[in-house]
């Protein structure tokens, strides 16, 4: 492959970017409104240390260099396809969430004036951002 595919991949790759970046501020912006608007607060308690172990491990293998370039460049194909597979998955938990929560607040009449709007466009903006992610990861070429 030539430098001239290269760099027509990365275009096409940095636009559909642009559209993933778009989404999920959009996704974010409307998960605020919904939840300081409709809901009167965020409330968020975790105490899952895992969590943030994992994410340390990630950090430091690959973005602070601690392994080596030929593990790093043998493990990226499962990193990439792990990747992808984890962000299906958590779209697929996001909008089950939203819609597990619109259906309780709508049995226990809790649902307010346009709030059933506002939580279908958060949903399909998040669907959106993760297909545009995917397609970005998708058509980049690693060198």
């Amino acid at each position: 492959m030539d430098i001239e595919e290269r760099r027509h991949y990365r275009k096409r790759a940095s636009r559909i970017t642009g559209f993933a970046h778009f989404f999920g501020i959009l996704a974010i912006i409307l998960l605020l409104v919904w939840l300081l608007h409709y809901r009167e607060g965020i409330e968020y308690d975790s105490t899952n240390f895992f969590r943030v172990f994992n994410w340390l491990v990630g950090f430091f293998t690959y973005m602070a260099g601690i392994a080596s370039e030929s593990t790093r460049m043998r493990m990226s194909p499962w990193h990439i396809s792990g990747g992808r597979a984890l962000l299906y998955m958590s779209i697929c938990a996001a909008l089950t969430g939203l819609m597990e929560k619109y259906t309780f607040t709508r049995m226990n009449h809790l649902v307010k004036y346009g709030e059933g709007s506002l939580m279908n466009f958060a949903g399909l903006s998040i669907l959106l951002f993760g297909v545009f992610v995917d397609l970005s990861v998708g058509l980049a070429h690693y060198v």
